[in-house]
């Protein structure tokens, strides 16, 4: 279709930070048109003046009224309708205690870098973890990014940003020698079968609490997990939510652990680790009395997590190979788990080279004594 040019004079010009801009007159008004590249706002300009689209860059944001705080509730609205509930009301917690309040007045399109990377700051100074910091950023970029997607901001500029230095929480999996006395100490512990359960199969805290009897099949000597139970933002109240990655897995752990899940007594509950009056645990149920145990075994920088830990380091040691245990622990990719765990198997790479070794001498040894 043939495109004619308005009545009026032309121009395109760009300015340092900002989205080309061309302005034609039309009939004595004169129009602005914005686009991303010279040749988008040249196209713009071509169109008939009752054609001319409203700018489809960051200006929309303030010529529509959007500030942050209009957009990022938009956002939550009409965009997070696959994410899991759990994850909406803690982008919320995170919009309504933190990014609003600081940063929702201003126009969407007008926030700076410099903005951002002064409010991460401040929130460190006020003694928010890097980590929580971290999920901060998150969800500002992820709302920033939806907002690039729709033509409402020109690029994403929490990129700019830097976040503090996180710090990975060193692993601290039981020795040899300690599991035994771990294992001692919960003897007769109101929860042995759940730390039993943790250590010996590696799942984690959640899905524990969440353990229900109809992931449980006997004949097959299996436990499918497909789900897991979560605090949420309600004090008191926890809920079902999807693994970890959104990764359902089925393992089979040792036959002492499915012996001990068809002794334990049920009383009327779905989940199989509960209170004395058949209720699901909580983390504080789980947590404060493994602190107790370990404590007493001079081991406080120990958390439950490295239950978990000490569950891999286990099964890398008794030969299981690093893809297997990916899937076990339902890691999202094996890459992950060769990171985390990669020293492990080193160690054993060469405690294997040294026992071939120790066998071509022994080899070695046997032909030197048969020609003599």
């Amino acid at each position: 279709m043939n495109q004619r040019m308005p009545k009026g004079k032309g121009s395109i010009r760009k300015r340092p930070g900002k989205p080309y801009e061309g302005r034609i007159t039309v009939d004595g008004k004169r129009i602005s048109v914005y686009g991303r590249t010279k040749a988008e706002v040249q196209e713009k300009m071509n169109i008939s003046p009752a054609r001319v689209l409203p700018p489809t860059d960051s200006r929309t944001a303030a010529k529509s009224g959007y500030t942050v705080k209009r957009w990022m509730e938009e956002w939550k609205r009409d965009w997070l309708l696959q994410v899991k509930e759990t994850t909406v009301r803690r982008y919320d917690m995170e919009l309504q205690l933190r990014i609003i309040p600081r940063l929702g007045k201003f126009d969407l399109d007008a926030v700076t870098a410099e903005q951002v990377q002064r409010f991460y700051n401040s929130l460190s100074r006020d003694g928010l973890s890097a980590k929580s910091v971290k999920c901060t950023h998150g969800v500002l970029h992820e709302a920033f990014d939806k907002a690039v997607k729709l033509g409402l901001l020109t690029e994403n500029i929490t990129d700019k940003c830097v976040l503090p230095k996180q710090a990975i929480p060193e692993m601290r999996p039981f020795k040899n020698d300690e599991i035994a006395v771990f294992l001692e100490k919960i003897k007769g512990h109101r929860y042995e079968n759940a730390y039993y359960v943790a250590l010996f199969t590696g799942m984690r805290e959640a899905e524990i609490m969440g353990l229900t009897w109809d992931c449980i099949d006997f004949e097959s000597g299996t436990i499918h997990i497909y789900r897991q139970l979560q605090r949420t933002l309600i004090k008191g109240k926890y809920s079902f939510t999807k693994p970890k990655n959104s990764k359902s897995r089925t393992i089979k752990p040792a036959t002492e652990i499915m012996n001990r899940l068809k002794a334990i007594d049920i009383k009327d509950s779905e989940f199989v680790f509960t209170d004395r009056n058949g209720v699901h645990l909580t983390i504080n149920m789980l947590y404060k009395p493994f602190k107790k145990i370990v404590d007493s075994m001079g081991l406080g920088s120990m958390r439950f997590h490295d239950l978990r830990h000490t569950y891999a380091v286990l099964s890398l040691q008794g030969g299981c190979d690093i893809k297997t245990l990916s899937a076990n622990l339902g890691h999202a990719a094996v890459a992950f788990t060769l990171d985390r765990y990669g020293h492990v198997s080193q160690e054993m790479h060469v405690k294997s080279s040294e026992t071939m070794q120790r066998v071509i001498d022994s080899f070695s040894n046997g032909c030197k004594r048969n020609e003599t």
